[in-house]
């Protein structure tokens, strides 16, 4: 079939690659194209052909560092168009300042000692709109606390948050807002269930044998174990030797046939399970059983764990879920271990 292609009008001829100029303002780097008077400008940012995936530039951007900007220019894509042009961008951005909460008072550390820093504590962004620190300042508890770095030769760095919670203890990892925020303070308070360094909880870990035992032993109040046992998997300056003695010798934690206790070994809810209706039991707390739930996946249940799960099940310290379903094989994370000893404690 023929189809005649008369032309549209005038091929205005070669064209001049667009230029990019990069320029820092209010702490954000800003990307800037030009081309040739008449000639648009088709770009990316993600990597992809200008040409076929472009968008047509019309105004200056927001960029960050590492961004690979593609960009042609043409009067018309169906016309002559200029060679394209790939920059990536050289963003001098500041470094995320440190954060932490001492003795009740906020105090941050820039990286560089030209680089200013700025935070808020009333839950808004930190930007060059915040507050500028100079020293220690006193935070009350319950605080969420937001920091930047900056500077007149620095784009702003990504924001630092942190959170100085009703119970005077600082995270890094743990918002107000997340549905376990209450119970690791508690635990963390109380010095049952502490961070894992730099100020952070770790709350989506998963918990293991040594964490729980010395979790228990704390609650206990640290009593010596009845009997020292030796574990070919326990060294004498191990952190937890005390807390493992102590749950094996009392019954709360057993080791294996091989005498191992497998302190790196993970939880499941069923073994928490267990070793919660254990210790309950050795610290004297009376458990009143009520009817035990009819769970869906009771037949996963081990036959050894039935009675712990039953019990713990009736007060209400480990439930279900809204479908019924109890995952007795389920690891347990650092958050629900904070969730069921705080419920315990209500309990």
């Amino acid at each position: 079939v023929y189809r005649s292609a008369p032309p549209n009008g005038t091929d205005k001829g070669p064209v001049e690659p667009p230029a990019v100029e990069e320029r820092l303002e209010a702490g954000k780097l800003l990307v800037t194209l030009s081309a040739g008077e008449g000639a648009s400008i088709w770009c990316t940012l993600d990597g992809s052909d200008p040409v076929l995936n472009g968008w047509r530039y019309t105004e200056p951007f927001a960029a960050w560092s590492g961004l690979t900007v593609r960009a042609v220019a043409a009067y018309s894509l169906n016309g002559s168009r200029s060679r394209e042009i790939s920059v990536t961008l050289a963003d001098p951005r500041a470094e995320v300042p440190a954060m932490t909460v001492e003795g009740g008072k906020l105090i941050l550390k820039a990286a560089d000692a030209g680089q200013i820093l700025y935070y808020t504590t009333d839950g808004s962004p930190a930007d060059h709109n915040g507050i500028r620190y100079e020293t220690p300042v006193a935070v009350e508890p319950g605080t969420v606390i937001r920091a930047v770095a900056a500077g007149e030769n620095y784009a702003d760095s990504d924001e630092v948050r942190g959170w100085y919670s009703p119970g005077g203890c600082f995270f890094r990892d743990v918002d107000p807002g997340d549905w376990f925020a209450g119970a690791v303070d508690t635990v963390v308070e109380a010095g049952w269930l502490q961070g894992i360094g730099n100020d952070r909880f770790s709350p989506s870990s998963p918990l293991f044998r040594d964490q729980l035992a010395t979790v228990l032993h704390r609650m206990a109040g640290k009593p010596e174990p009845d009997d020292k046992i030796t574990s070919p998997d326990i060294k004498e300056n191990d952190y937890f030797l005390t807390a493992a003695q102590w749950a094996v010798s009392v019954g709360i934690a057993e080791c294996a046939k091989d005498g191992s206790f497998s302190p790196g070994g993970t939880v499941t809810r069923e073994s928490l399970a267990v070793m919660l209706y254990r210790y309950l039991t050795v610290t004297g707390k009376d458990i009143v059983k009520g009817s035990p739930a009819d769970y869906r996946d009771a037949d996963e249940i081990g036959s050894s764990a039935k009675e712990a799960v039953e019990a713990v099940g009736a007060v209400g310290i480990m439930i279900g879920d809204t479908e019924g379903y109890f995952h007795p094989g389920a690891l347990l994370t650092r958050a629900e271990t904070a969730v069921i000893l705080t419920r315990m404690i209500s309990k």
